[in-house]
Order: structure tokens, then C-alpha cells, then sequence
């Protein structure tokens, strides 16, 4: 039994996905780490980290269910799900992780990839020779 492999569009769908989720937990985390934990600490007010925390916990969530989606799609390998990963943990990771998929794929590197139902597979030799 073999896979089947998402069509251009879907696999587009799913990295753009992937990048809005990282996006989001740096987003959350950036405000998490540098507005509402000094608020709390210095000004002692918690109520920041009382609403960012499950915000910045369901981004985590919702860039963990991405990044799973995109490993059963064969759009990512493990290692780059887990540096992605890693790379959420710390500020501003997300955003970097996010901008490293931008350059990795075909379509957003300016590459004319037709989207009419092709396979990962045929996209991605379609990438090569046109770098080649």
C-alpha cells in the first residue's frame, strides 16, 4: 500500500498553515515573555500572564497539531519538525523557523510550479530543474 500524495494546492494550504501557527506561538510568547511577566513581576499585576498563558498555550497547541499535519502530509521531515520545535521554545524562533519554510519551498522561492493537481514529487522535480 503506498500513500498518496496531497495535490499543490493542499500541500500550499498546509505550509501556510504551518507558518500562521508559528507565527502565532511567537507572537504570544514575545508578549508572554516581554509584557505580561515583567507586569506581573515589577508591577504586580498578574492578570497578564493570567490571560496570555492559556493564549500563548493554545498557540502551542494549535503549532504542535501543524506540525504533526505536516508530517503525516510528507511536507516536512522529522528533523525539521523537531529544530521548528526547538526553535518555538526560545523568542523570536517561530519567526525564524517560519521565514526558513519560505526559502524551502519551490512556489515561494519564485519558482513557476503549475498547481493543477500535481503531486509533491512532481513539483519538487519540476523545482529542480529549473534551479539546475
Amino acid at each position: 500500500m503506498h500513500a498518496i500524495l496531497p495535490t499543490a494546492g493542499q500541500a500550499k494550504a498546509g505550509r501556510s498553515g504551518l507558518r500562521l501557527a508559528l507565527a502565532c506561538e511567537a507572537t504570544t510568547l514575545l508578549i508572554l515573555v516581554s509584557i505580561a511577566v515583567p507586569l506581573k513581576h515589577v508591577a504586580g499585576w498578574p492578570y497578564g500572564v493570567k490571560i496570555m498563558g492559556p493564549i500563548h498555550g493554545v498557540a502551542v497547541l494549535a503549532l504542535i497539531h501543524a506540525l504533526i499535519d505536516s508530517l503525516a502530509a510528507g511536507e516536512s521531515g522529522r528533523r525539521t519538525a523537531l529544530f521548528l520545535m526547538l526553535g518555538a521554545l526560545v523568542p523570536f524562533g517561530g519567526f525564524f523557523g517560519a521565514r526558513m519554510l519560505a526559502r524551502r519551498r519551490p512556489e515561494e522561492a519564485g519558482l513557476h510550479v503549475e498547481q493543477g493537481g500535481e503531486s509533491t514529487m512532481k513539483m519538487i522535480s519540476t523545482a529542480v530543474r529549473e534551479f539546475a
